[in-house]
């Protein structure tokens, strides 16, 4: 009712609590005044059954990570205390409940260690918790944290620890200890690189790029943003402001931003040799069939970040093997930098045919299949309508969709045409797909990434006709086509969604039509008598 995923892995270190019977000495329960009508929507990390608001304070208080509460009736006709780790997204209407916030005792931590990790050593699963500053009061007030580690990722991540453990380098990380534990003694760092070491591109002064962050570090000087971005899977480029690194997956698009600095890691050309494309069908007449194309031995995801994706999905198989696969318990997070990565994962998948499926069922074009643990990893990538991609055969596709300048091999100019540009690729072992110019006059050829692994496949797959059901009207659907001009009949504006226009379309009595999702124009198709044919 209340619960969001992306808050999930604090409700699970609730869970395990609870079911280990760990009892810690919990802080004085003690409220703010309740609030009538009342809710902070989301962040929910467990819930319990009581009569009466004042009884969910005491239950906060021992629930690791809570910092407020909503209670309310259920559909079971008792009321539920929604406890949350965070008092935000305050909304006031009748009938929304009680709420109230905990007043934690303040935690006094040791100066922060920047940039520091403290691997191991785990008190259960992260805390969503917005700062370190919270980070401390949580392990403060658990007489079994002896450390925490607080980092930025999609939320803000509080990881207590049972024991101090080694310090290691590792961006974004923000480490400390209660002053009840011995503080952190953190080895020298090597000295700042300087200018001249940066292998970052050229860096470009009042210009940022929103979305798609990784992570944040604090460094002084922008220059050592590039150290930051090399040593994060998945960063591309970095943006520097007020003393912030934020490091970045890829560019979006450019805005003004005074004071800001920005730079791109240099994409390393692809030297290594890679397999030949190879195609195949997934499925069998008549059933559906999707065709792909592939390169054995490759992959559309740089070895750093795999390595992080397939840790994290593993601990998701572990963590729902241990709670029985049971419908009671919350669904869990697969790993926690989705979004930002552009990766969606799926497990238990048999075959690089069935990933390819499972690719194009959900509109996507990319994804690399690991043969052993079958894992797919799908690649959410941006829309675009340059990049031509090859079967084995040679035959070249438009995809709706770009690939990263990090699977660029390399771009030649006075290339004549877009065939010979197609004819350079297919003579290149691994080269999947190119971008022509022909104003520039210009081809780059773009192929995955040698992997370590060779049981992994890279793969690209589209399907230019797919079947939709809405539940009102079922229609076929091909991306990037329309008919001319000519055989409109009837356009309407301000229609919502291709969805909305088919079943407009048939309400209207027409059979074909085309929707433009930039104008939101949904036009109806009549063809033109045959001269030929009765």
């Amino acid at each position: 009712m209340k619960s969001t995923a992306s808050k999930l892995a604090v409700a699970l270190a609730a869970a395990v609590c609870l079911l280990h019977g760990e009892v810690h000495a919990a802080p004085p329960a003690t409220c703010a005044a309740i609030e009538e009508d009342t809710d902070y929507s989301g962040n929910d990390i467990a819930q319990t059954i009581q009569d009466a608001a004042e009884k969910c304070c005491a239950d906060c208080a021992k629930t690791p990570g809570c910092t407020a509460f909503n209670w309310s009736p259920n559909d079971q006709g008792s009321f539920t205390c929604w406890l949350k780790s965070v008092p935000a997204n305050k909304v006031v209407f009748p009938g929304a409940g009680r709420a109230a916030k905990l007043i934690v005792p303040s935690g006094s931590c040791a100066p922060i260690q920047e940039n520091t990790d403290l691997p191991g050593n785990d008190l259960g699963d992260p805390l969503q918790l917005d700062s370190a500053t919270l980070c401390c009061d949580a392990c403060s007030n658990r007489k079994d944290c002896k450390a925490y580690v607080w980092i930025q990722r999609d939320v803000g991540t509080c990881i207590l620890k049972s024991t101090v453990g080694a310090p290691s380098p590792y961006p974004g990380a923000r480490a400390s200890t209660p002053t009840s534990t011995k503080p952190l003694i953190v080895p020298t760092p090597s000295p700042t690189p300087s200018p001249a070491q940066a292998t970052c591109g050229t860096v470009e002064s009042g210009y940022d790029y929103p979305g798609n962050d990784l992570i944040a570090t604090s460094r002084a000087n922008y220059q050592d943003c590039c150290i930051d971005c090399q040593t994060t899977p998945g960063c591309s480029l970095y943006v520097w402001g007020a003393g912030t690194c934020n490091l970045k997956s890829k560019k979006g698009a450019r805005v003004a931003a005074k004071g800001a600095k920005a730079a791109v890691l240099p994409v390393t050309v692809l030297t290594s040799k890679l397999n030949k494309v190879q195609s195949a069908i997934y499925g069998t007449f008549p059933l559906p069939q999707t065709a792909y194309s592939f390169v054995p031995g490759a992959q559309w995801i740089d070895q750093g970040t795999l390595a992080v994706v397939k840790a994290q999905v593993e601990a998701f198989v572990i963590n729902n093997l241990a709670t029985n696969l049971s419908h009671g318990q919350e669904p869990l997070p697969m790993f926690t930098q989705e979004a930002s990565l552009g990766i969606s994962a799926y497990i238990n998948v048999t075959s690089a045919g069935e990933c390819a499926a499972l690719t194009t069922a959900w509109q996507f074009n990319f994804f690399t299949y690991d043969t052993t643990s079958q894992y797919c990893l799908v690649n959410v990538n941006d829309a675009d309508t340059t990049l031509a991609m090859l079967s084995a055969a040679g035959t070249t596709m438009i995809y709706p969709q770009s690939l990263d300048d990090a699977y660029k091999a390399k771009t030649t100019a006075n290339v004549a045409s877009n065939s010979a540009c197609v004819a350079a690729c297919q003579a290149s072992n691994g080269c999947a797909g190119v971008v022509y110019s022909t104003s520039a006059k210009s081809c780059a050829l773009f192929q995955p990434k040698p992997s370590n692994f060779a049981n992994l496949v890279a793969g690209w797959v589209f399907n230019p006709v797919t079947n939709v059901d809405t539940g009102s009207v079922q229609y076929s659907r091909m991306a990037m086509s329309t008919l001319p001009n000519a055989y409109i009949k009837q356009s309407v504006p301000g229609v919502a969604s291709s969805d909305a226009c088919a079943l407009a379309a048939t309400k209207a009595g027409y059979t074909l039509f085309g929707y433009n999702s930039a104008t939101k124009v949904c036009s109806y198709f009549a063809p033109t008598a045959s001269t030929t044919k009765a």
